[in-house]
């Protein structure tokens, strides 16, 4: 378990884990806070499913929040992963809606708050949204530490 108590923001995705591994990477990394950047909390994965993703977070002292604008539309997220310029403008349109810059600064306020990781499923941060939503942190707040988990992609 981590020690560190300084803030963060990292990404991390499930897939290929079951909620076992993604609860020990999480306490690892001394993570508070899971803000969840699905558009649904839908899941094949029962475990990363909703109320029972939340349940078996709490059970072992972590926050979850579930952050419906910083979903990636079901129709770009093929783009997203293949890297399309086209795709990826209109994730940023997303991030620079109204709802969008809310949920940035909601995540930015969290991470001064605590530990957070943003959830989604891939587990290659570069091929995945949440990516540009770390990047819109950055933005935001250029000293916040941010990174990724279990993954070697960088932000």
């Amino acid at each position: 378990m981590s020690t560190s108590t300084s803030p963060l923001l990292a990404g991390v995705g499930y897939e290929r884990r079951d909620l076992g591994a993604m609860v020990d990477l999480l306490q690892h990394h001394g993570i508070d806070t899971v803000a969840d950047v699905r558009t649904t909390t839908r899941s094949r994965k029962p475990d990363f499913a909703g109320s029972r993703l939340k349940a078996g977070l709490a059970a072992e002292d972590i926050n979850y929040v579930h952050l419906r604008a910083l979903g990636n539309p079901r129709d770009n997220r093929d783009g997203i992963r293949a890297g399309e310029p086209e795709a990826i403008a209109r994730y940023e349109a997303v991030l620079d809606d109204q709802d969008g810059r809310a949920a940035v600064a909601q995540v930015v306020a969290m991470a001064h708050s605590g530990r957070v990781a943003l959830l989604c499923y891939e587990r290659d941060g570069s091929t995945c949204h949440r990516r540009l939503v770390l990047t819109a942190a950055r933005e935001l707040e250029p000293t916040l530490e941010i990174t990724t988990l279990g993954d070697a992609a960088v932000a």
